[in-house]
């Protein structure tokens, strides 16, 4: 394959991945998976989640006439997988990412990158709900509006266009936060667990995050989580040993920061 594909919900058949019986994945309606297979290529599934009853009775209604279904790809059935969208990217291939030329892997926190005192070099992924989607939308320079015809999923609330109180896709920001403010923040944490954290504030202020998908809850970074075991065992050395550490490893820190764009 000489470029990268890409399936989204328009599709009408199941896309046959490599899945090896030991692969696991989490549980819930927004889980990431990437698949990286021996010749490096990668496959960047968003939004994995089983297939439910009421899911395989709408698929296989849209499927009905697709001309893969007469060639033996057969119907969707409760057990399966669903995804969201689903990318298969080369070596060297050209990347087309939600917002930019960037792959999910891009700024994808890991443990090793809070292992040492320069934690990352580029910023991480961040996902929020009120970026700017829809005729007029804006974008960060190199980087492209996710939704240019407006989201399918769009709060009512959420206005269309170059609203300033929206993002503009791929934007880039960053902390502003002292020394003695990321002390502040720490207060008695002790342990790995601080220099974690500490690790991670001064990422934010050294390198910060940038807008790369659209979501509908909280905003979040997206990380490795603790599924494979040399992960979690990885998280546990820096102090991240329960999903409520994981999950509230910045709690509190914007209450002690400003947040900038970074000019282009």
């Amino acid at each position: 394959m000489g470029r990268e594909a890409r399936w989204n919900g328009n599709n009408k058949w199941p896309l046959p991945i490599p899945w090896h019986p030991t692969f696991v994945t989490g549980r819930g309606s927004d889980f990431g998976t990437i698949i990286r297979q021996p010749d490096g290529t990668d496959i960047e599934i968003q939004g994995l989640s089983t297939v439910e009853w009421w899911h395989a009775l709408a698929i296989n209604i849209r499927m009905v006439g697709a001309w893969r279904t007469l060639i033996g790809q057969g119907p969707c059935h409760p057990g399966q997988w669903r995804a969201d969208g689903i990318g298969v990217l080369p070596p060297g291939a050209p990347t087309h990412g939600s917002q930019g030329p960037w792959r999910k892997t891009n700024g994808l926190l890991t443990p090793q990158m809070l292992a040492t005192d320069q934690p990352w070099s580029c910023p991480l992924r961040l996902v929020v709900a009120n970026v700017q989607h829809g005729p007029g939308a804006t974008a960060a320079k190199d980087a492209w509006v996710e939704h240019p015809n407006g989201r399918p999923d769009n709060p009512t609330w959420l206005p269309r266009g170059n609203d300033p109180r929206c993002l503009p896709s791929g934007t880039h920001l960053r902390l502003e936060i002292s020394d003695h403010g990321i002390e502040q923040w720490l207060g008695d944490t002790r342990g790995p667990l601080r220099a974690t954290k500490l690790r991670f504030a001064q990422g934010l202020r050294d390198h910060g995050m940038r807008v790369s998908e659209t979501g509908t809850g909280d905003p979040i970074i997206e990380s490795v989580g603790a599924l494979r075991p040399q992960d979690k065992r990885a998280w546990a050395d820096l102090g991240v040993t329960t999903d409520r550490h994981g999950g509230e490893l910045g709690a509190g820190l914007f209450n002690h920061a400003g947040i900038v764009a970074v000019a282009a």
